[in-house]
């Protein structure tokens, strides 16, 4: 059998644990409170950290743990000329943050915001620069929160679920399928729209479905639990 399917679960010590965590943990059962063991599960919160943030994001200036407003640099998108914007200029899309509740990771430490506001950019027609996250929530998601100093990485969290997991023993790996969401900030309309005389596109937040394969060594897992019979 090359791959074992309906995998509902699947359990891993974390750093500096064994398998001795693993086994308190199913001694604990539903109940179990354990911080040393991962539990990945079908369905279950899955949160990517790469979104928006392909395009290297650093922290603006240093931090305390009881910051509430944080100043991100980078590339950001930027905004179209206003006859551009008007006649539906093809080719018009980037991946953005949301302008609102969206969440960013600085080293182990999510971060939940309420606003974010985009500025710097020298021209209209040029990329946005400095992003201004308002009303944060530190140590969001579980996370502890933390200082940090300027320039430390910044990434987009996605919060999505896990919707497939399958050991696959040729390779040695359990594939995790998992979905997200990333908005884009885009004008609808294309070229043809322009010659054909039809009404401009309207720019808008416009939210993608996003998939992620994550493959994880069978040496990092210490169970895993399936739905069903294989066959």
């Amino acid at each position: 059998m090359a791959k074992i399917k309906n995998i509902k679960k699947i359990v891993l010590a974390n750093s500096g644990s064994g398998a001795d965590a693993v086994v308190t943990y199913v001694n604990e059962g539903p109940w179990s409170t354990a911080a040393s063991v991962t539990v990945v599960e079908l369905a279950g919160e899955f949160f990517a950290g790469e979104g928006a943030s392909g395009n290297n994001w650093a922290l603006d200036g240093t931090i305390t743990d009881a910051v509430t407003t944080v100043v991100v640099t980078g590339t950001f998108g930027g905004s179209l000329p206003p006859q551009y914007e008007q006649s539906g200029y093809f080719g018009w899309s980037w991946p953005v943050m949301p302008p609102t509740d969206g969440r960013i990771m600085i080293g182990t430490e999510v971060i939940k915001y309420g606003t974010c506001t985009f500025s710097g950019n020298s021209a209209q027609d040029t990329d946005y620069t400095i992003a201004t996250l308002t009303s944060c929530t530190r140590g969001d998601r579980g996370t502890t929160a933390a200082g940090h100093t300027d320039e430390d990485v910044v990434k987009e969290i996605l919060i999505g679920q896990v919707s497939n997991m399958e050991y696959d023993t040729v390779e040695a790996n359990f594939n995790v399928w998992t979905g997200t969401t990333q908005l884009y900030y885009e004008m609808a309309g294309t070229l043809g729209n322009i010659g054909a005389g039809l009404p401009p596109g309207v720019p808008a937040y416009v939210p993608r479905a996003t998939q992620h394969l994550v493959p994880v060594s069978d040496a990092s897992v210490t169970l895993y639990e399936v739905t069903g019979e294989q066959s």
